[in-house]
């Protein structure tokens, strides 16, 4: 055959469909494509390879030519098309020319793709379809919890693997690999942010990284949706496929839907503060601190944001901005043995309070200069926010409440004087120098 003649081949659609790995529920279509010119090819409209799609569809591509723009529109008869959406490179894989994943109508029954740019001819496009099916929401009360004997943070209960996946077709990592971790590492999916079957978005998700980046399980340790319910991922100490290839000694959470203008709901932030909190007492991690990570070679903060480790727009630009007063939620949680604390205390922030000598290296004195009303609680905290166990004193209620902490003995480093009256908790650092 002659080289006109395999490039006109190619310039005809031709649709090959692959094995599914999961019957009933998932296909790939092959369409082996060329350019009508150098620039730009567009398939024919092609029907979608499923018949029972709920509730929705989940789609992704795989191509070969780095250089190319990828595009896609679904149509429910083949005629009223949608608008064309661009296939962005999924950023977690960069071992593979693959796009994120997205999600289509269910009634969707036929798609098309446009390819844009300096085109390599002919290549082949691998087109995922997976449709999760419907959950039973009676079956889906989580279960799985998990208590740190170090501190009296308690996780989140969380919906286990058996309950978003009871078909059982969503296996873990049959030789999984631990981690010891020291770093928090917090995304978004990038996907929807309103859903009617969350359980089915984290079975799309374990297909995508499963079925399309080619991983032995589901990427995330822990994914939490905008209901602030928590869901298995790997699980604890696990080691993931989330950071940028550099996934020792760190926990991946993926909070579901896109977060670069919206902000996440509060219910879900509360999870995920809960969540950060947890894993930060039980690992012994300062939320507040930053340190070395071996896998990258780079100073992170102990809780970091997926764009801290490559280039990517992960967590989105809302959810990453609000991660400062994420890790000083997450610090005074803990601080007040995992109790809700107000960010802003009217009642203590009058307060006249002075802290001498600041640094300190023999003995601080900590006083209040206020009338205060019922019974008063300073306690010295250390470095991991945890209470030294003396000094610690209780003080009746007076226009002045004084009490000095010897820290001679203290190693040098950033420690807290806690605060604290019935409903009331605030926190001021101490520098304890050499």
């Amino acid at each position: 055959m002659t080289k006109a003649a395999v490039v006109a081949f190619f310039l005809v659609v031709s649709c090959q469909l692959l094995q599914a790995q999961h019957s009933g529920n998932r296909e790939v279509l092959r369409l082996a494509v060329g350019a009508e010119n150098d620039h730009f090819w567009q398939s024919t409209p092609t029907a979608i390879p499923l018949t029972d799609i709920s509730p929705f569809l989940s789609f992704f591509v795989e191509w070969e030519d780095a250089g190319a723009i990828i595009r896609v529109r679904f149509s429910t008869d083949g005629h009223r098309w949608e608008n064309w959406q661009r296939l962005k490179r999924e950023a977690h894989n960069p071992d593979k020319i693959i796009s994120e994943q997205i999600f289509a109508d269910p009634s969707s029954r036929f798609f098309q793709l446009a390819v844009t740019g300096a085109i390599v001819s002919p290549q082949q496009l691998l087109c995922h379809f997976f449709s999760p099916g419907l959950t039973d929401q009676a079956n889906v009360e989580p279960s799985g919890t998990l208590e740190s004997l170090a501190c009296p943070c308690v996780q989140p209960a969380y919906m286990t693997r058996n309950q978003w996946c009871p078909s059982g077709n969503c296996p873990p990592n049959p030789t999984p690999s631990s981690t010891v971790v020291k770093h928090l590492i917090v995304h978004h999916s990038a996907g929807a942010n309103i859903s009617s079957d969350w359980p089915a978005v984290v079975r799309s998700i374990w297909d995508f990284h499963v079925n399309g980046n080619g991983w032995a399980d589901i990427g995330y340790n822990w994914l939490i949706d905008p209901n602030g319910q928590v869901y298995e991922g790997r699980g604890d100490n696990i080691l993931g496929a989330h950071f940028c290839g550099a996934n020792g000694g760190t926990m991946g959470i993926c909070m579901l839907g896109t977060f670069t203008s919206v902000t996440p709901a509060d219910t879900a932030l509360n999870s995920l503060q809960s969540l950060l909190a947890w894993k930060s007492c039980d690992a012994d991690i300062l939320p507040l601190d930053s340190a070395f990570h071996a896998s990258s070679g780079s100073i992170l903060d102990r809780i970091s944001g997926h764009r801290d480790g490559c280039a990517t727009e992960c967590p989105g630009s809302t959810l990453y901005a609000l991660l400062p007063a994420i890790r000083n939620n997450v610090s005074q949680y803990i601080t007040d043995d995992c109790a809700t604390v107000s960010a802003f205390d009217p009642i203590l922030n009058e307060l006249s309070v002075t802290i001498s000598p600041n640094p300190a290296n023999s003995s601080v004195t900590f006083t209040i200069k206020n009338q205060l009303e019922g019974e008063v609680e300073v306690t010295m905290l250390d470095m991991s926010s945890r209470p030294i166990l003396a000094p610690r004193r209780i003080f009746k209620s007076g226009p002045e409440l004084q009490h000095t902490f010897p820290v001679d003995q203290l190693p040098p480093g950033i420690y807290s004087i806690q605060l604290r009256m019935p409903g009331h908790t605030r926190l001021f650092k101490v520098l304890i120098q050499p």
